[in-house]
């Protein structure tokens, strides 16, 4: 998950001394160690953390390689203070908001509320990984929970979502309701493991992370959706990841899907309704 790749990076200060050398421009790895008392290769283990997080870039020229900083992580991370301040603002003006920003959170529930802008969707799940992966990269297959659209999969790929809630499992259906295609960038991408994506609304582009871990046979899928307008986020996309999530559980586990419409309108009620 970038935004933890990034506070993991931020955390060390040999870490941060490399950044700020990097701030001045580009440099060799070797220019880059020679400040610090310690082995080239444990300097290497530090700038493959700054790397991984995208806080870094690396050039390869003949035999040099060379190091340049990339401040795109950094505005993830502003936009991530500035809701947790206004958060927090609003709490101490208003204790009473506290109840109304995670009204959309119980301990039983798939979904929960971590952050301001920010849910979480936590489904253990049959394996094999190798089958739940495919639900989420495959258009045919997660068009029967969520929506379809062609991934390219490679980081900086095309991705789209298209969706129409009418085709998912359930008799009633609302024409023109449920419906819409929506585009993304692949940002992060570890197969079998890791998925990240950009996905562009009006308000501006949010970010869903999937990410798959072994637990004996089975598997939990975690979905984070990230930069989601707003501190206190709408009952209806709270309750959208919880039934959307919950069609892909039955069909992996061999049952009848639930009704979407039926099933979105009981959770959206209960999620509004939860003090």
């Amino acid at each position: 998950m970038q935004l933890d790749d990034t506070l993991i990076a931020l955390a060390d200060e040999t870490r941060r001394k490399i950044l700020r050398q990097l701030a001045s421009g580009e440099a060799r790895v070797t220019e880059v160690a020679a400040p610090f008392d310690i082995s080239l290769n444990s300097v290497s283990k530090h700038i493959r953390l700054l790397e991984r997080a995208g806080l870094v870039r690396r050039r390869i020229a003949g035999r040099d390689h060379f190091l340049a900083l990339d401040p795109k992580p950094f505005d993830e991370l502003t936009q991530w203070m500035q809701r947790t301040r206004e958060f927090w603002k609003i709490l101490q003006t208003n204790p009473e908001k506290e109840r109304q920003m995670n009204r959309s959170v119980t301990v039983d529930r798939p979904v929960t509320v971590i952050e301001p802008g920010t849910l979480k969707v936590e489904r253990l799940l049959p394996g094999p990984i190798e089958r739940v992966w495919a639900y989420i990269t495959e258009s045919d297959k997660r068009a029967t929970w969520l929506a379809g659209g062609e991934f390219d999969l490679r980081v900086g790929g095309r991705i789209r979502l298209e969706f129409n809630n009418d085709k998912l499992p359930g008799t009633e259906k609302r024409q023109g309701k449920g419906q819409g295609r929506f585009e993304g960038v692949i940002t992060r991408l570890e197969p079998m493991r890791l998925l990240a994506h950009t996905w562009k609304w009006d308000s501006g582009d949010t970010e869903v992370v999937y990410e798959l871990t072994p637990r004996g046979k089975d598997v939990l899928l975690v979905i984070v959706h990230r930069r989601i307008d707003g501190p206190a986020l709408p009952a209806g996309v709270v309750s959208g990841w919880d039934v959307h999530s919950g069609i892909l559980s039955d069909l992996l586990n061999g049952v009848e899907p639930r009704p979407f419409w039926a099933t979105h309108a009981r959770l959206e009620k209960e999620y509004a309704e939860t003090p």
